[in-house]
């Protein structure tokens, strides 16, 4: 049977709907696939997917959907929330609810488990094998008016199509997913499938389909443009702090809860090299800072640069050499008293800011030899006055035996160090309690691990599998999920989560060898040929200078006969014995006007870097045209760096 034709195959099961499957997928028993195999013969081949058409004997609902895998109870087929929906499959207590609560996105494991004494009661579908075409048109129409949220229409349609979904059915609706960057949430944008080409059923794998999206009511549309445009003048949840190019001071007034936040927005000027940000409370409040250049919600969790100092909190950072990769400066103000009302005020410094050294030091450098050293303070003072210096500096200053600095007397009790490992923490004693709480108790992490604050911001940033990250290869912000340890993601080396090991597992045609290459092999592949290229065989060329062939007498279009050539090589050494000429060079070959052109253009060729024999088999190959030569040197040919 030929891979175009399917066997006459249909059964009537139970439907039993799983949130283990997404999109169109569904699962038969085992029996299913040993009886189709059976109708279709020991020397056949089934397409790929096998794909099914589902009829709903209550309701007459007709759907298609491609097969998952073969391990149903006998008996039963499962069905994806969405298929079950779409056929009007109610299932028995509130599984199929909870299924689709869950939408298509991954879920917990709920079957909808049935007794054989309810079997009368579930709804019975009518499985049929059949072969759909592929599709080439569909008009989706949104059912919500935030389907203008999706940052990017095509990739996600195109990445959660494919993950989820093989066929299409007129009529159907399916629920594209995207991640929201500032919730970490997953929403769901759900579509109505109105028009559908060429069939009212239709394989959308490897096929290359129009999308139009076309909502049914206008004022959908109207509605979906006005929020659109709300959105794009301004969250209310970031206010944005101008900060004109040449101005050297921004400032701005808050008012925050305890635990609540304000986010901020400062659109970084051209040139601008460093900036500080100081958050002042007034009175007696309280508040912590948080910036970020990546985070446009920077917290105690998700931040790159913070202070959680009680008092003024202020953060001197440098951004990067490329302003163009931070161009924005997100801040979080978050209320640590019961209510805080601040001054954020954003300045540029001339210089950088310089490390802090402490105030006294015992190797400090003598200013002078009329300059003594006090041996309380370490401090240098003219030798004249040291003894009422000392005497007055003893009586009431005091020196921390960790740091060195010097404080009144009265003021050492309330002089207090850190004492977690690596901390450097100096301060008030009252600063004690609010410092261990923020700094050094763990934080529990989305993914369980709990951290202190520095390393939490860290781990979250770079190796926490909740995370976002924008996948290298469909372009959309998932969870990153874990690092993937395959054996060939592993040898491949290049740290990609699972996300990316699923996406980059997908495959093109290189252009080069015609073969498919898989999305995350693509630079290994090209390095494999750019190898090639530098190690392949030397082509040589005709010592005549005149001449642009290869010196391989296999190459040679009209080979001499055994006796011409003999009687030619015994002129020739005539001729060099008898001296009849001096330095002699002799050619066993005649280059013709096109042959001498060919051998003039490969000089041409050579300004681009190749050598004139790699410029001669160009013209071979592409029939003496200088511009298709030029463009196979580049993708076959050794430069003269490289060869």
């Amino acid at each position: 049977m030929d891979a175009s034709e399917v066997p006459k195959w249909s059964s009537r099961l139970v439907a039993q709907p799983s949130t283990e499957l997404t999109g169109d997928r569904i699962a038969l028993p085992p029996s299913c696939l040993e009886d189709i195999l059976r109708l279709a013969g020991p020397n056949s081949t089934l397409p790929s997917p096998l794909t099914f058409e589902l009829v709903n004997g209550s309701t007459r609902g007709k759907i298609y959907g491609s097969v998952r895998e073969f391990t149903a109870m006998e008996g039963r087929v499962e069905l994806s929330p969405a298929t079950a929906r779409s056929l009007g499959v109610v299932a028995s207590g509130d599984a199929l609810e909870q299924a689709a609560g869950n939408g298509d996105g991954e879920g917990s494991s709920v079957v909808a488990e049935t007794s054989d004494a309810s079997i009368e009661t579930q709804h019975y579908v009518t499985v049929k094998l059949v072969q759909l075409p592929k599709a080439t048109f569909a008009k989706l129409a949104p059912l919500e008016v935030d389907y203008l949220d999706i940052s990017d229409m095509r990739s996600t349609l195109e990445s959660h199509l494919r993950q989820n979904w093989a066929t299409l059915t007129l009529g159907e609706t399916i629920s594209v997913s995207q991640m929201s960057p500032r919730s970490r949430q997953i929403k769901q944008y759900p579509f109505l499938v109105t028009e559908l080409l060429p069939a009212p059923g239709c394989l959308i794998i490897d096929t290359d389909m129009e999308v139009d999206i076309a909502p049914l009511d206008q004022s959908i549309a109207e509605e979906a443009v006005k929020r659109k445009f709300a959105l794009s003048v301004g969250d209310s949840n970031v206010r944005e702090i101008g900060l004109e190019e040449g101005a050297s001071m921004a400032e701005i007034r808050g008012r925050v809860s305890k635990g609540e936040s304000q986010y901020y927005s400062v659109k970084a000027p051209a040139g601008l090299k460093h900036i500080t940000v100081e958050v002042e409370p007034d009175g007696l409040g309280d508040a912590d800072l948080f910036i970020s250049t990546r985070i446009e919600q920077p917290s105690i969790k998700d931040h790159d640069y913070a202070n959680v100092d009680i008092g003024v909190s202020a953060i001197s950072f440098q951004l990067p050499a490329d302003i163009s990769e931070a161009p924005f400066i997100y801040i979080g103000v978050q209320g640590y008293a019961p209510t805080t009302e601040f001054t954020l005020r954003l300045s540029i410094p001339d210089q950088p800011p310089s490390p802090q050294t402490s105030r006294a030091k015992a190797d400090e450098v003598s200013p002078g030899p009329d300059y003594a050293q006090c041996s309380n303070c370490h401090t240098y003072v003219p030798q004249r006055t040291i003894v009422m210096h000392e005497a007055f500096c003893k009586r009431n200053n005091a020196v921390c035996g960790w740091c060195g600095a010097v404080m009144k007397k009265e003021d050492l009790p309330n002089h207090w160090h850190c004492d977690q490992p690596g901390c450097k923490k100096v301060g008030h004693v009252s600063e004690r309690d609010k410092h261990i709480e923020r700094v050094h108790t763990p934080i529990a992490c989305e993914c369980g691990v709990s951290l202190p604050m520095s390393r939490l911001a860290e781990h979250r940033a770079t190796m926490c599998p909740e995370r976002l990250i924008v996948c290298r290869f469909c372009k959309l912000c998932v969870r990153a999920g874990n690092r993937s340890f395959t054996a060939k993601d592993l040898l491949l080396g290049t740290g990609i989560t699972e996300h990316e090991s699923e996406c980059g597992a997908r495959t093109i045609q290189c252009v080069k060898c015609k073969r498919p290459v898989q999305l995350k092999d693509v630079q290994t592949h090209a390095k494999m040929h750019e190898v090639e290229k530098r190690n392949q065989p030397i082509f040589r060329l005709c010592a005549n200078q005149y001449c642009a062939t290869s010196s391989d007498t296999s190459t040679v279009a009209h080979p001499m006969d055994p006796t011409s050539a003999a009687v030619l090589i015994i002129t020739l050494l005539k001729q060099t014995f008898l001296g009849t000429a001096s330095n002699p060079q002799y050619y066993f070959c005649v280059a013709d006007a096109g042959v001498s052109k060919r051998r003039v253009d490969a000089e041409t060729l050579k300004g681009m870097g190749f050598s004139v024999a790699w410029g001669v088999r160009a013209l071979m190959e592409c029939g003496d045209d200088v511009e298709r030569a030029g463009a196979w040197l580049v993708s076959n040919a050794p430069t003269t760096e490289e060869g």
